[in-house]
């Protein structure tokens, strides 16, 4: 399965609350043109 570099691995823990902030703004870059329409 060919990803051709859209791969990106992040260090994420909720009971941690590490990656947290990083999660967020991933989470909110994909999906708010969603909501802008």
């Amino acid at each position: 399965l060919p990803f051709q570099g859209d791969i990106q691995v992040e260090a994420f823990s909720a009971q941690n609350k590490i990656g947290i902030d990083k999660l967020a703004t991933k989470l909110n870059f994909w999906f708010s043109p969603l909501f802008a329409e």
